[in-house]
């Protein structure tokens, strides 16, 4: 079963990614992210059957996935709807090189290749999502 890590407070998240800005008449204004865009848990775990690294985020609603492959290792699974980033799966077994930088990097890809503002938000969510619950998402790795 699935141990799902709860991660820090979406406000707290959400002052990280927040942006303090001035418009053009020097009126200042804080941009929020909606806490539906922020992912509020965690989990890893290693599937023997399809042997991958299954990372998966949960929000506060729920909507099907759709994959999208990253290179011959990664996997991003995005909401259909919303392009927010749901899961990583990461085939390990034939990963050379330092797992976390690997999957760090792709969503790194992912949020410099899409031009949608909101979807490159809720990645740079997951990823400090991700980072903060490293430690123990690698050790799902070795039982």
């Amino acid at each position: 079963m699935k141990r799902w890590r709860k991660i820090m407070k979406p406000m707290a998240l959400n002052r990280v990614l927040s942006q303090d800005t001035r418009n053009e008449k020097g009126i200042g204004f804080t941009v929020m992210v909606s806490p539906y865009a922020v992912p509020g848990t965690v989990t890893g775990e290693y599937n023997e059957d399809r042997k991958v690294l299954e990372i998966r985020f949960k929000y506060l609603d729920e909507e099907p996935a759709k994959s999208h492959q990253v290179d011959a290792h990664i996997s991003l699974l995005e909401g259909v709807s919303s392009g927010r980033l749901l899961g990583i799966d990461v085939d390990v077994d034939r990963l050379d090189v330092h797992l976390v930088q690997v999957i760090l990097g792709a969503i790194d890809t992912a949020i410099t290749s899409t031009t949608s503002s909101n979807k490159q938000v809720n990645f740079k969510a997951a990823r400090e999502v991700l980072g903060s619950a490293k430690e123990e998402l690698l050790a799902s790795l070795s039982g």
